[in-house]
């Protein structure tokens, strides 16, 4: 059975290699047509989603790279731009021997790893799938990997390892205002710092492109920063609020005294051309419940997220609309400033206002 379905999976190839010649827009996975009696030299990136033996009657149900293959590899294909068979998204490969593939045994294959290979189309006397070979990702590509998904999620980070962090400091990176993830204790490998070093150079390359710290104001910085630079419609927007502390004495800053309301945290609007657009302000801001302040040591920062999709504006032709519900460039700055007369007992209360630098938004369908 197994030479029957090699047979018909190399047949299978083989008419893929004349899909691809004749010009056709239906080529598979949306690939465009290539002349035929080429080699092209290909590599991917994958996570390994599973290595299991070819059961009888095999099955084959995605490409045979060997011509007897006894085992299947799943992947899970990274996104890339390269016209080649193995396009992002769940992909199998059919394989004679894993160790020839990966150098180590079945068994011992697991995580990312970088694929390349020589794709023969219509090559007289050579296989579709040449030299297929996969290399570990280096734990520098890994911490890059990483902290792109993360960014892509929305949920990008400062790791952090060494000495002991301060139970009375705020989990929060003074540099880019991200929160931090405590990774280790002081004891650590190289691997993992070579990871953790380039998924953090990841990270802050990325926030350093979405504004930066204002211009102090009564010893007080803002910056704000959003995950993402790109957002679909509908989308839920959720802007961070850093308030850094650079005086050298402690201060409190406002939240609000009723759950989810506060008047202190605002935004200005332009668009692309930086022309300031009309807006509204809503009551309810934040995520959650507030407290009433947050003590802030020098050098501190507090961190506060304010969905920013309540805003409403003006333009493109309708009435004030909500923030989000449709596509349009933004340049988004905020601002920080308690009302003026306000009595508080607490005299490190801090007074003033405080801007950021924007922070360009895009909204798209």
């Amino acid at each position: 059975m197994r030479g029957y379905a090699v047979a018909a999976a190399a047949l299978v190839g083989m008419l893929a290699s004349t899909v691809f010649a004749a010009g056709t827009d239906d080529a598979p996975d949306g690939q465009r047509a290539m002349a035929s009696n080429q080699s092209i030299p290909c590599a991917f990136r994958a996570k390994v989603v599973e290595v299991r033996k070819v059961e009888e009657p095999a099955e084959f149900r995605g490409y045979v790279i060997d011509a007897d293959p006894q085992w299947e590899i799943t992947l899970d294909v990274l996104p890339h731009t390269n016209k080649t068979p193995f396009q992002p998204g769940v992909r199998r490969a059919y394989i004679a021997d894993p160790e020839t593939v990966f150098g180590v045994a079945a068994d011992k294959v697991q995580g990312h790893y970088e694929f390349s290979y020589t794709w023969n189309i219509g090559v007289e006397g050579k296989p579709e799938f040449e030299a297929f070979k996969a290399r570990p990702l280096t734990p520098a590509e890994r911490g890059v990997l990483r902290a792109q998904a993360d960014l892509e999620a929305g949920t990008p980070k400062v790791l952090y390892s060494g000495k002991p962090w301060s139970a009375d400091r705020a989990l929060i990176d003074n540099e880019t205002g991200l929160p931090v993830e405590i990774v280790s204790g002081c004891v650590v490998m190289k691997e993992q710092i070579e990871e953790w070093n380039a998924y953090n150079k990841t990270v802050k390359e990325a926030s350093n492109q979405t504004g930066g710290w204002g211009e102090t104001s009564n010893g007080l910085q803002l910056r704000i920063w959003t995950a993402k630079r790109t957002y679909k419609v509908g989308e839920q927007i959720k802007v961070n609020f850093i308030l850094k502390n650079v005086s050298p004495a402690p201060v409190a800053l406002l939240d609000g005294t009723d759950a989810n309301h506060c008047w202190m945290h605002r935004f200005t609007f332009a668009d692309a051309d930086g022309k300031a657009i009309a807006f509204t302000s809503p009551d309810l801001l934040f995520e959650g419940p507030t407290t009433t302040s947050d003590k802030v040591a020098p050098a501190g920062c507090a961190r506060h997220t304010v969905v920013l999709n309540h805003w409403k504006l003006a333009g493109l032709g309708h009435p004030y609309t909500d923030v989000g519900t449709e596509a349009r460039s933004l340049l988004v700055t905020g601002t920080y400033s308690p009302p003026d007369g306000l009595d508080m007992a607490d005299k490190t209360v801090w007074y003033g206002s405080v801007a950021s630098k924007p922070v360009r938004i895009e909204i798209v369908e």
